[in-house]
């Protein structure tokens, strides 16, 4: 009833700040605070809640093992290192009090932020104290264990406390009560001026409230604002006007300590004294360029393909001589990424531009256009060839298609001694050609093409199966059963047997590319030199053990999400052209739309840039500014693991279920409910920072919490499959 009757003191205070100014609240100049920020409210309070929230003040952060025993939740230290965050705001001493599993002695070392550590034996409920003088805001504990006995830890708590305070806010505006901070990181391509009002309204009880405005930039430059205090006189207005100095990420935080009713932030907004400058990748309606339209253009997606397995790329020579001559033809994007480690939901984000942060695994609503109704509107008959069942009519997939091909396109059947055999992107082709020479596709062509190469099961037809297996000490198999019983651990694997895998999986992927390489004459004698735009591109990636999982559709990894993407358009895209700037498939899905239109999409007009790879990484503040954020979500697991990222950072949120929290299924799982990787010097994504990071990395971490929290999606149908559609999903992995 308290916390009821608190939140509605914040609302009303929200509701009144106009009138507690003496003037109708009108359009705020300059960009006002919390548009498009999230800000993050640290309060005083005591319990590490064992449910991960990445919003609340006191909270572990990585390096635990949730581990459950009669029902009781425990928490494990890993023998490597593990973190929690706390959060002071200067009212008190603060002491760690740990509550162990009684009779299991236990010694660990306790360090903060990074300083000397302490060394407790736990046994039972015991204390920690910690340091005087803590900063005020947020500071890392860490914890080593010592020897091989970890402590399970039951209960965590922080104390003393002051009484938790809370925060509400809207555009502009921000009602702060009892002890809080709120901070907020912005970007600002120059200097600035922070302009508002601060106001103390109705009574404080005869306790003063104190409220205090911080910056700091990303030289390290730091700055107090002000600090004010209602005193015995209750009411008070300020105005406010802060000039922030410095070009880059600013942190603005907003501080209040006290009891009473809420103090309010008003008509929050900077003042730039510089305008934005030009973005590398301008916006898809400025200054569009008119194209003749291409007679035919194909969508072609290789299913579970990482992009650092293509030759142009840096991957494995030889293996893909097809793709690489599309590359020195045509236009390649070096640093693209899948919004989705599966195929549903990304390939649902191809079609309608949107990213999936829930029902990722369900049908296709009809609520959002998709590119073939885009197309087929600009006067193109569409055609829909594919080999996976999550692109098919039994998941609305089908919806702006002329034609759906349906003449046995699965990934696998038996051959003729009974082995796993995947010739998938040879019917793909077949049913693809025959619709192209039939009256339904004359005229102008739309076709989304999407071959189950090099996904599971590794089993291309001989020769190609032993491409690249000769000289390796094993005889494991590619199928998908296989690769399942590896998955769950139902079968083991020596450093050979991986290495056996992963070349199965480049002579999956070299199968295709000399398929698509036939593909291509067989067009080149139906359509005239320019005619034809083909788009390559996947749905996502596939793990290979670099994170010791297989398989995909479990984790936000790299080699989940970074996929190929070329365009050969001959005549049309320059020859060579190379595109370092990150870029996803919401960009794809915007660039095609825009061609149907018969406009140039933003895409093309980036292809003479030649900023280095990872150009977040100097330092500096770049051209533009702020950086491009890419989200991504693995939106089809039960309470889902969501990320963003720029050049330079990369943060995941992994809640998943109750504590079911992380990354990975079977092999290969890990249990931190938070990632951050620093993809300058970790491209591999192997050191978990959580916790650490600069000042864009937790403008990152806003941003993503602000995109979750955007409403929800439409529920959507549940779909009904048929027994053939089941069949097809466990040939394909997804049914075990």
């Amino acid at each position: 009833m308290l916390a009821r009757a608190r939140q509605g003191a914040l609302l009303t205070a929200l509701a009144l700040s106009a009138s507690l100014i003496g003037c109708t609240r009108g359009p705020i100049d300059g960009r006002p605070l919390f548009a498009e920020e999230r800000p993050l409210v640290l309060v005083e309070s005591r319990e590490v809640p064992l449910r991960q929230s990445p919003e609340v003040g006191n909270r572990f952060v990585s390096g635990w093992w949730p581990w459950k025993d009669g029902g009781e939740q425990w928490m494990v230290p890993r023998a490597e290192a593990a973190r929690l965050e706390v959060v002071d705001l200067g009212v008190g001493r603060r002491r760690l009090l740990i509550e162990g599993r009684t009779g299991e002695d236990a010694t660990i070392e306790v360090s903060l932020n990074g300083g000397p550590s302490r060394r407790v034996e736990v046994a039972g409920p015991m204390v920690v104290e910690l340091p005087a003088g803590l900063p005020i805001g947020r500071s890392i504990v860490e914890i080593r264990v010592v020897g091989e006995r970890p402590p399970a830890i039951g209960r965590m708590v922080v104390s003393p406390a002051a009484d938790p305070g809370e925060a509400e806010w809207a555009e502009g505006r921000l009602a702060q009560s009892g002890n809080s901070i709120v901070e907020v990181v912005v970007p600002l391509p120059g200097e600035a001026t922070l302009g508002g009002t601060l106001q103390f309204p109705g009574d404080s009880g005869g306790a003063p409230r104190q409220a205090r405005l911080f910056w700091e930039n990303e030289a390290g430059v730091a700055r107090l604002v002000g600090q004010w205090s209602d005193g015995p006189l209750g009411s008070f207005s300020k105005r406010i006007a802060a000039r922030i100095e410095g070009r880059g990420f600013v942190r603005l935080s907003f501080v209040v300590t006290g009891r009473g009713d809420p103090v309010l932030w008003d008509r929050l907004a900077l003042f730039e004294a510089s305008p934005h400058e030009e973005p590398l990748v301008a916006p898809v309606a400025a200054q569009p360029t008119e194209l003749q339209p291409p007679r035919l253009v194909v969508v072609y997606v290789m299913d579970a393909l990482r992009a650092d397995f293509l030759g142009y790329a840096g991957g494995l020579p030889g293996a893909t001589p097809t793709l690489d001559r599309l590359a020195a033809d045509g236009l390649a994007f070096l640093s693209h990424r899948s919004n989705a480690p599966n195929t549903l939901p990304s390939t649902k984000t191809l079609f309608t531009g949107h990213v999936w942060r829930r029902h990722g695994g369900g049908k296709l609503a009809p609520d959002r256009e998709t590119l073939a109704e885009v197309w087929r509107r600009a006067g193109y008959r569409t055609g829909l060839f594919t080999g996976n069942v999550h692109v098919t009519p039994a998941y609305a997939m089908d919806r702006g298609f002329d034609h759906v091909a349906s003449e046995g396109l699965g990934s696998a059947h038996e051959d003729d001694h009974g082995r796993e055999l995947n010739d998938n992107a040879a019917r793909v082709h077949r049913a693809l050609l025959e619709w192209l020479d039939s009256a339904a596709a004359s005229g102008r062509t739309f076709a989304y093409v999407h071959t189950v190469h090099p996904h599971n099961p590794y089993a291309p037809p001989p020769p190609w199966a032993q491409r690249f297996t000769v000289g390796i000490r094993s005889e494991i198999d590619g199928s998908t059963r296989t690769l399942l019983d590896v998955k769950h651990r139902r079968r083991d694997v020596e450093a050979a047997d991986r290495e056996r895998l992963t070349a199965l999986y480049a002579a999956n992927l070299a199968y295709n590319d000399a398929l698509l390489e036939e593909l291509l004459t067989e067009l080149a004698t139906r359509y005239r030199p320019g005619e034809v735009l083909l788009v390559v591109t996947s749905d996502h990636g596939e793990e290979l053990f670099d994170h010791d999982g297989v398989l995909h559709g479990y984790t936000l990894y790299a080699e989940q999400l970074r996929i190929p993407l070329l365009f050969w358009w001959p005549g049309r895209v320059e020859a060579g052209g190379r595109v370092r700037e990150m870029t996803d498939t919401v960009d794809l899905h915007r660039t095609l739309a825009t061609l149907a239109r018969g406009k140039a999409g933003p895409l093309f007009r980036v292809r003479d840039l030649e900023t280095p790879a990872g150009a977040g990484c100097s330092g500096s503040v770049p051209d533009a500014f702020p950086p491009s954020l890419h989200f991504a979500a693995a939106s089809s697991l039960k309470g889902g693991i969501f990320s963003a990222a720029t050049d330079r950072w990369k943060l995941v949120l992994a809640p998943r279920t109750g504590d079911r929290w992380g990354m990975g299924e079977g092999r290969g799982r890990s249990r931190d409910p938070e990632y951050l990787f620093d993809l300058c010097s970790d491209p591999g994504e192997t050191h978990n920072r959580a916790g650490d990071g600069d000042l864009e990395a937790d403008w990152l971490r806003q941003r993503l919490l602000a995109w979750l929290a955007e409403p929800r999606e439409a529920e959507v149908e549940e779909e009904t499959l048929s027994p053939e559609d089941e069949r097809s999903l466990r040939a394909l992995g997804y049914l075990d």
